[in-house]
């Protein structure tokens, strides 16, 4: 594993890339594409991440490397650096650092210069194959050898290089004697060509014919592809005779037969179907109040909403009910009334199993008496799971187990001088019960639960599990020093406060700070900055391990200075 670089070749998605070396200072990291350098990357946070904005593109080798600044150490104590172990051990791993990059071949400029080897020699030289490589004894021997084989190998080749121009010769003068003869035969080839050119008009009138063989073929293969596309339509021709379109279905008298009708001509016929009507629902029963009422529901059009009184009838279908009956038309609104003297509950009961009464139901929702009064919505389960919606005031709640358990929004306050607040309550011993949770994904990652019979946690995910690359802060104390603490007076109210300046505490802490300096929504209002003070907990707490540090530093540096200076007054 390298120790001052390390190379990745981007998927397409390479975004984020974790330094797995040490390095004393960001500066010396440096970022190449294909050993090209490269900017479009910045730090995330204070982490050891960077970020690649946009994402590296496929196939590119990404080089992260460290290149220490070897011209100086980084403390000068014969300068007046302090000495101490901090500042010893960064000018140690500065030099670590410098071999390492020197092994490693990351460095460049300072540490290339002529060799002077005193009379010693470089031995195990590989072979070399390029004009700036350097060559061994035994290399240059070997070439110098093969140089006088390849030359005893030349004048071997020259030599019967000379006795083949000799035999060439003597095929030249041959040549020449065949040629006298040549001539003699060229005249009986003239002939013999007169005749052979008899021949070539014969072969041109066959290849007339055959040309006239060849077009006759490609008419008959067109006239075979016109007959194919003829049948192909006479297909789908056939198909579109025998297509049947699904016209009107129509709803005949309850009693009457089904009919089916065809018209309309062949490729465009369409059917018309009639079926009868079915016969009537039954009757069915209706519960108001803690007697059954048994009636029909009817719904009639063009008559007025009745209100559905306890002991009418009501009908399910057919004609219109006689007047002393109650009716509902379209649009149809039921009301349940009570028209009895003294107040009454009014309620919908749902029931899955049992018989129907007053207490025996699995949900119901519950109109309680008087004008004011509540509305319930209730599940009867294993535990009682209720819904409230208060008649006195805008407030709804949720109770559980029985009213163990419950929260309340209360919009009462919602007018000008008032206030609103949502309240969650917990009947019984603390025990770490969740007033509010967090989920993201179906995991939590933060709450509100009770601490103590008098308090609360606000608590956040920090569970080890979740996290990766954890490396101890550096440079706390820097960073609280660079921080710029306020006193300030709200716009809203004049009230005083105390704290920071977003933007100017992002500079030194962004993951406490959310939002952007100056932004505003697509209708130019403001979306103001916020800041997470706990965030600022991990940073104060090393701020003050790194202020302990010190002072024991100092305080053991001053008991050495009082050990010397009594030391010197018990030697005068």
């Amino acid at each position: 594993m390298a120790l001052s670089n390390m190379t990745i070749v981007s998927d397409g998605n390479l975004e984020f890339v974790s330094i797995s070396f040490n390095y004393l200072d960001r500066s010396e990291i440096n970022v190449y594409f294909d050993s090209v350098p490269n900017n479009t990357w910045a730090w995330v946070g204070d982490t050891n991440q960077i970020k690649f904005t946009p994402k590296v593109p496929n196939g590119v080798t990404v080089l992260v490397a460290r290149s220490t600044d070897a011209s100086d150490l980084r403390h000068i104590f014969s300068a007046g650096a302090a000495f101490t172990a901090k500042t010893l051990d960064e000018d140690l791993r500065q030099v670590l650092h410098i071999v390492q990059e020197a092994k490693e071949t990351n460095l460049s400029g300072d540490f290339y210069s002529d060799i002077d080897m005193h009379g010693n020699q470089i031995n195990n030289l590989g072979t070399a194959t390029l004009d700036n490589q350097a060559v061994s004894l035994g290399q240059y021997r070997a070439d110098v050898l093969g140089a006088g084989v390849a030359r005893d190998e030349a004048e071997g080749y020259r030599d019967q290089t000379l006795a083949y121009r000799n035999q060439a010769e003597g095929f030249k003068n041959t040549a020449v004697s065949s040629a006298t003869t040549a001539t003699t035969q060229a005249g009986t080839a003239t002939t013999q060509a007169g005749n052979a050119s008899i021949s070539a008009s014969d072969a041109l009138s066959y290849r007339n014919t055959t040309l006239t063989y060849r077009n006759e073929a490609q008419g008959f293969r067109n006239d075979a592809e016109g007959f194919k596309d003829d049948a192909e339509q006479a297909v789908i021709d056939a198909a579109n005779a025998s297509r049947l379109t699904i016209g009107t279905v129509t709803t005949g008298a309850a009693g009457s037969s089904a009919s089916a009708n065809i018209s309309g001509s062949a490729g465009s016929q369409v059917l018309d179907l009639t079926i009868p009507r079915g016969d009537k629902g039954e009757p069915g029963n209706v519960q108001s109040g803690g007697t059954p009422v048994v009636g029909k529901i009817a719904i009639v059009s063009g008559v007025s909403p009745t209100t559905i009184t306890t002991g009418y009838d009501v009908y399910t279908g057919g004609s219109a009910p006689s007047s002393s009956d109650v009716m509902a038309a379209s649009p149809t609104n039921i009301e349940i009334n009570y028209n009895g003297s003294g107040n009454r509950h009014s309620y919908i009961d749902f029931h899955s199993a049992g018989t129907p009464g007053q207490y025996d139901y699995n949900a119901r929702i519950l109109k309680q008496e008087g004008t004011a009064s509540h509305l319930f919505i209730e599940n009867k389960g294993s535990v009682s799971n209720t819904i409230n919606l208060f008649g006195d005031s805008r407030i709804i709640g949720f109770n559980w187990d029985g009213g163990t358990l419950g929260c309340f929004a209360n919009t009462t306050g919602l007018t000008p001088g008032n206030f609103g607040y949502f309240s969650s309550r917990h009947w019984g011993s603390p025990g770490g019960s969740v007033f509010f949770e967090c989920m993201y994904n179906a995991t939590g990652i933060g709450s509100i639960t009770v601490a103590s019979g008098s308090s609360v946690s606000f608590n956040t995910t920090s569970d080890y599990r979740l996290k990766e690359h954890v490396l101890p802060m550096e440079g706390a104390l820097d960073r609280i020093m660079a921080a710029k603490p306020v006193t300030y007076k709200w716009k809203s109210d004049g009230s005083a406060g105390e704290g920071f300046i977003a933007h100017e505490l992002a500079e030194i802490v962004p993951l406490a700070v959310t939002g952007e300096k100056d932004a505003v929504d697509e209708d130019g209002k403001p979306k103001h900055q916020q800041v997470d003070y706990s965030r600022l907990t991990p940073l104060l707490t090393k701020g003050i391990q790194e202020l302990a540090e010190s002072v024991q530093s100092l305080q053991s540096t001053i008991k050495e200075l009082k050990a010397r200076i009594t030391d010197l007054e018990n030697s005068l």
